[in-house]
């Protein structure tokens, strides 16, 4: 039995939190490489420089290809490591080159769509983002087009709307407390400030989208064993 099938109930969220630390801290040899690779690359990225202001969509482009080749490569190790397949570059390489495409396509358009919601007032928004949560997952696992998606991550979330709406709060508090720590912090001491927004950018993205995934499987798993009760009965 895998971990997913171990672990197929979502509720309640706290022990989810602390499976999810076990789940790093066990794998911590593989995160934490790529919590570096992804925190300094966004740095990397953030501080291209072009003279010309022309190339400023250039600079974005960049930073876009770059977080999206980061983030599937988290997906698939999160999932890969869960079910005791294959990590290496080879797998990397092999996933990013058949979903970047389709995963920065449908990344641009759950971000135009979530960007109109907080425009529009602060509850769409949040209300766009939680329904629209699973779908860079969805695009890694389950090879589909781009309007199913979002339909498959909106029915996904309909049954546990309360639970992935209050994970999604928790993520959202810890990144405004650190950025309200880190301004304190930076005035006091910019070296520990500086120190302290480093390890951010290497802990935080990597333990949000692997969070995100195992939450993402643990509710299909959830599905699976209920529609698998109700066939008994």
């Amino acid at each position: 039995m895998d971990y997913f099938e171990q672990k197929a109930d979502p509720i309640p969220l706290r022990n989810f939190f602390k499976d999810s630390f076990v789940f790093y801290r066990r794998n911590i040899s593989i995160f934490l490489p790529l919590g570096f690779i992804y925190g300094f690359s966004q740095m990397l990225a953030d501080n291209i420089y072009f003279s010309d202001e022309q190339f400023l969509g250039l600079r974005l482009f960049i930073q876009i290809i770059i977080n999206c080749i980061a983030t599937i490569i988290v997906i698939y190790t999160t999932f890969a490591l869960g079910q005791g397949l294959a990590v290496g570059i080879k797998e990397w390489m092999a996933i990013v080159r058949q979903k970047l495409l389709l995963f920065t396509g449908i990344s641009l358009i759950r971000m135009f769509f979530v960007g109109l919601g907080f425009l529009a007032f602060f509850l769409p928004g949040l209300y766009l983002s939680t329904i629209f949560l699973f779908v860079e997952v969805i695009v890694i696992f389950e090879y589909t087009d781009v309007q199913s998606v979002f339909q498959k991550s909106v029915v996904l979330v309909h049954h546990v709307f309360r639970k992935v709406f209050s994970f999604l709060m928790i993520i959202i508090s810890c990144g405004v407390l650190f950025i309200l720590l880190f301004s304190n912090l930076n005035e006091q001491s910019p070296l520990l400030g500086k120190v302290l927004s480093v390890s951010f950018f290497v802990f935080s993205p990597v333990y949000m989208h692997m969070a995100i995934t195992l939450l993402y499987l643990r509710i299909k798993q959830m599905n699976v064993v209920g529609q698998n009760s109700e066939t008994c009965t």
